[in-house]
Order: C-alpha cells, then structure tokens, then sequence
C-alpha cells in the first residue's frame, strides 16, 4: 500500500510537470499594464518575500476588463522563490495571459509559472498562484453571479453580518460555518467576493475586500482555493495588499477544527501591504510636515 502511495504521487507529479505551462514577464510588460508589488509576511517568516503581479487586460466581449494577479509565493524550503530554467522548456510551453483567462477556472497553482529573463538566463517561480479577476462597478441592486468579481460599488458586507445572516436559511448550519469549521462545506453559489469598507491613504481611495469560500479539510498550499482572501485593491493601481491566510494556516490538513480564537487570530489578521506604496505614502505625510 505504502509503495502505491509513492507511485501514484509520482505519477501525479509527472502529469503536473507535463501539464505546466509559461507566462513570460517580458511579454506582459511589452502589451498590457503591469503592476509589481513586494510583499513582506510576518517575522516569523523573515527573509520571505511575496512578489504580485497585476495584468490588466480587457475581455473580448463587452470590453469586461479583467485583473489577472500573478503571485510569486515563498518557497519556504528554499532562500530563493526562483529557479532556472532552460530557454527551450520556457519557449515550448509559453503561453498568453488570455489563454489563462479562457479556461474553466479562476485559480490555478503551479499550472501556470512565471518567467522572468535576467541577463541571458531564464528563471521561473518555484511556486505560482495565478487569480483571474473581473473589476466592475454596479450597485448590489445588480445581481453578478461570479465568485472572482471585484466589485466597487457594491454595499459594504461584513463576515459577521453575513453570517448572521445565513443563519435564518437552511442550507448553513450555525454549528458548521463554512469559514470556521474546516470539516464543512460550501455549496459553489455561496461563493463571492465581499467589500467590507473603504479607507484613505494619501490621496488614493482603498477598497477593502474578503472572499467567502469554505476552508475545507486543507491547509497550506492545499487550500490554494481561499486564494489572497483578504485583500485592498486601488482602482489603476490594482491589489494593493493581501492577507494569503491559506498559505500562513499550519493547522492539521485532515479534519482540524479551529478553535474561537484561532478564528479570530486567522480573520483578524493585518493584511500585507505593498512595500512600495507603503514607501510612497510614508514620503507623502513627511512632506506635508
């Protein structure tokens, strides 16, 4: 039984390996606006580092314009989140951001691997989380039904008042909340991403979103499907900051439930600001002084 395991987890690697495709750096950069972030988790993974991407690009129809962010996550048993790797592999298998956006599929990780070229060499991200988003701006009066869909303009909504009230349905149980029992799930059309406030930094207004999905029995990159989670996005600039919970969530993958506490250490936990606005709006308020 033990030497299945490993063969069928070699087997899964190697189909992994077949299947993953390239989006090459330079390419983005020559033909949509990209926006680069730098991300640092807390002390306890000092040296660590998140680099964001956010690509956009408009939709073929109805001019929709669609949020690709590319988030290069620390490998946490390796100093560096890149690797080289050959021109040839990377030429083969490149493919455009909008293939991306046309599968089935609004979260992928390690299907998809940045590239980036340095001098000659070629380097891809150990480790690769890819989210299509779809930025729109209407009233809650207009129904949307996508589960990656940042809205603006939509009523401010929080995990509480949500919670309160899913409570009056039948279809969540008060003793098995989604995002606090990682032995429950959610049904797909629960899914949806919430504003739950704005706030002023600079001149720059930051709307401050959080993804209602199940946790499941998964933690790690297991649950790469919670995605940023919690997240700050500025019109033109994009993503801003995230929370990544998944990726920070050391509990027992295999039926864990979280204790109250743990939950409000998970949820209430700061979000990770990009290091370069943080710089820009620290030089602001100096100025103003």
């Amino acid at each position: 039984m033990k030497n299945l395991f490993y063969l069928l987890l070699l087997c899964s690697c190697a189909i992994m390996a077949q299947e993953q495709k390239y989006i090459f750096l330079d390419s983005l950069t020559a033909h949509y606006q990209v926006k680069h972030y730098t991300l640092r988790p807390h002390s306890f993974y000092e040296g660590k580092v998140i680099e964001m991407y956010n690509v956009f690009n408009q939709g073929v129809f109805f001019g929709y314009n669609y949020l690709t962010l590319i988030s290069v996550l620390p490998d946490m048993n390796n100093a560096n989140s890149w690797v080289e790797v050959s021109k040839e592999e990377v030429e083969k298998a490149v493919v455009k951001i909008e293939e991306v956006r046309r599968s089935n599929k609004n979260k992928f990780l390690n299907s998809f691997s940045l590239v980036k070229k340095e001098d000659d060499k070629y380097y891809k991200a150990r480790c690769c989380l890819v989210e299509v988003f779809q930025l729109m701006d209407y009233s809650s009066k207009v129904h949307l039904n996508d589960s990656n869909i940042i809205n603006t303009k939509q009523d401010f909504v929080t995990y509480a008042e949500l919670k309160k009230e899913l409570s009056k349905g039948k279809h969540i149980s008060k003793y098995a909340q989604p995002m606090e029992d990682k032995e429950s799930f959610l049904d797909s059309c629960f899914e949806s991403i919430y504003l739950s406030g704005t706030e002023k930094r600079g001149k720059d207004t930051v709307y401050l979103f959080w993804t209602f999905t199940a946790w499941n029995n998964r933690s790690g990159l297991e649950a790469y499907h919670r995605g940023i989670d919690r997240f700050a996005y500025i019109e033109g600039k994009g993503i801003v900051a995230g929370s990544y919970d998944f990726l920070f969530d050391t509990q027992s993958p295999r039926h864990s439930h979280n204790s109250e506490s743990t939950i409000k250490k998970e949820v209430g936990r700061e979000l990770l600001w990009a290091e370069e606005l943080k710089k820009e709006w620290a030089e602001k308020e100096k100025a103003k002084k």
